[in-house]
């Protein structure tokens, strides 16, 4: 195994006005990498490319930044276990906090209610916040935040849920975490997949490299990536089986804590006083930043670009195969299936596009020819749009059809779905 440090990673750049909640106005950049950290209770920025780092937010409500999101706004989103009042071992402790990308200025988004260690966060695709919070001597839970009133709900507690620690979304919108302690034998830890619908719990991996696994994410495949912070290693979980592979250890691992995807498919990880790049085929090791700020880090998180979400859509429901004639003047009913991630009554009908082909309008208002109904009957509201045949941006023998759109609050959104060309009679 190579290791690699580049000296690029021993030059920093800290710079900014001192000053309550907002250290340095500096503006954060799609692929930087922003870390958590729990000693000195700030928000750094750290240059993918040069290692330099700056203090985006510290102090304020920051105690203990464990978990790090982004919202719709390219805000920062933290989780915080000590925060608003510090730690506790009954309902009341922690919160989250949302940190102004260009000015480092906090606010409160919720705090205390059912938390008792918030540790890591995400947002979901219908915008609402998870939360895993970690039960300190009462059990875990995953927790459901509305991000406007910070209002919280329990999605799922107790079980094997004793000590979760991160967690991620796989592309059935199931919650994924690593669990530090329940589910194991002699009380190791697991990956335990939890239904954001009814809170069940299933164990997916246990024992082997897992001891009390700690951070982890999730590639384009749904394969898991997770650190041991103890045993010092990077390790793979297949998502079907539940097989352990080891990605990579020792070398300048320390104590791995969070792990996260950059843009270019490398695993970015948060590693006491640095952060370190890990190739996942190879297991190559690069340090990309070290000392400087980074006392403690632990949360970690990658601003992300123009991020496109993939939906399910099912052109013209109930009917198998998809036959489309283009010499049709007629429409084609689409269907944006919602998902317990993803609000399909968010997305805007006039940026629905099908294979090119808009969606008709109808009525001295220009109406769209959109309806809202569960076309799938899973109890959850979907968008049915009708888009005019003749717009149609396909040839004859394609088999796939693409439909790009956009919601209410800009996020993109892209689903395809088979088709049969049928030539006009």
């Amino acid at each position: 195994m190579k290791y690699v440090m580049r000296l690029s990673s021993l030059i920093f750049l800290v710079t900014g006005v001192l000053g309550f909640n907002n250290v340095q106005a500096n503006l954060i950049n799609p692929g930087d990498i922003v870390v958590g950290d729990i000693s000195t209770g700030s928000i750094i920025k750290v240059d993918p490319n040069s290692g330099a780092q700056s203090v985006i937010s510290s102090g304020g409500f920051l105690v203990s930044p464990t978990g790090i999101a982004f919202d719709v706004n390219g805000d920062i989103l933290v989780a915080d276990g000590e925060a608003f009042g510090g730690t506790c071992q009954t309902n009341g402790c922690g919160g989250v906090i949302r940190i102004d990308r260009t000015t480092g200025v906090q606010t409160e988004v919720t705090s205390g209610g059912v938390f008792i260690g918030p540790l890591a966060i995400h947002v979901a695709s219908d915008g609402d916040l998870i939360i895993v919070d970690d039960g300190g001597a009462q059990l875990g839970q995953v927790v459901r935040v509305d991000p406007v009133s910070g209002s919280q709900t329990v999605i799922s507690a107790a079980g094997v849920l004793v000590d979760p620690q991160g967690f991620v979304f796989n592309q059935q919108g199931n919650i994924v975490i690593a669990e530090g302690t329940g589910g194991g034998a002699g009380f190791n830890g697991s990956i335990v997949i939890v239904d954001p619908q009814t809170g069940a719990q299933t164990i997916l991996s246990v024992g082997g490299h897992i001891v009390s696994p700690l951070g982890i994410t999730i590639d384009s495949m749904d394969g898991l990536y997770f650190t041991e912070p103890g045993a010092i290693k990077i390790v793979y979980v297949d998502p079907l089986t539940g097989n352990q592979t080891l990605i990579s250890s020792g070398g300048f691992l320390i104590e791995p804590s969070g792990i996260e995807f950059d843009e270019n498919e490398q695993l970015v990880v948060s590693d006491r006083t640095q952060v370190i790049r890990i190739d996942p085929a190879s297991g190559t090791q690069t340090v990309v930043s070290m000392g400087g700020n980074l006392v403690r880090a632990a949360g970690i998180g990658i601003v992300p670009g123009s991020v496109v979400m993939e939906v399910v859509i099912d052109i013209k429901p109930g009917s198998d195969p998809n036959s489309i004639n283009l010499g049709s003047a007629g429409v084609i009913p689409v269907a944006i299936l919602s998902s317990w991630t993803f609000d399909a009554t968010t997305v805007d009908p006039e940026t629905v596009a099908l294979a090119g082909a808009s969606v008709k309008m109808v009525g001295k208002s220009d109406k769209f020819l959109c309806s809202e109904k569960d076309v799938n009957g899973d109890n959850l509201v979907d968008l049915l749009c009708k888009v005019q045949t003749a717009e149609f941006m396909i040839e004859t023998g394609d088999s796939m059809a693409v439909l790009e759109a956009q919601t209410w609050d800009g996020v993109s959104i892209r689903g395809e779905d088979t088709i049969r060309i049928v030539p006009d009679r």
